[in-house]
């Protein structure tokens, strides 16, 4: 999966299977946008197609046991840690 980056001609890919990983055409990345629910957030993005998926259906997959109100900031700050990572643009 290729994803657009913040400049033009910039791009990261996101390998699922094996050991998940997020790189940039400068290698591997590292940091807390390439843990496990970050990557697991990109790759149901990436598979939600043209429709997406809800704020709802990303917080019942990535944090099922949390409160909503917990939930839903937990998506709020993976966003904000991806797109700190890997521009505005990214997601």
């Amino acid at each position: 999966m290729f994803i657009d980056g913040p400049s033009p001609g910039a791009e990261y890919r996101l390998r699922l299977l094996g050991s998940p990983a997020l790189a940039s055409r400068s290698g591997q990345m590292s940091g807390r946008a390439t843990g496990g629910r970050p990557l697991a957030l990109l790759a149901l993005l990436g598979s939600g197609g043209s429709r997406g998926l809800t704020r709802d259906k990303l917080t019942g997959l990535l944090w099922p046991d949390q409160p909503n109100a917990t939930a839903r900031h937990s998506l709020a700050d993976t966003v904000y840690h991806l797109r700190k990572a890997l521009g505005d643009g990214a997601i």
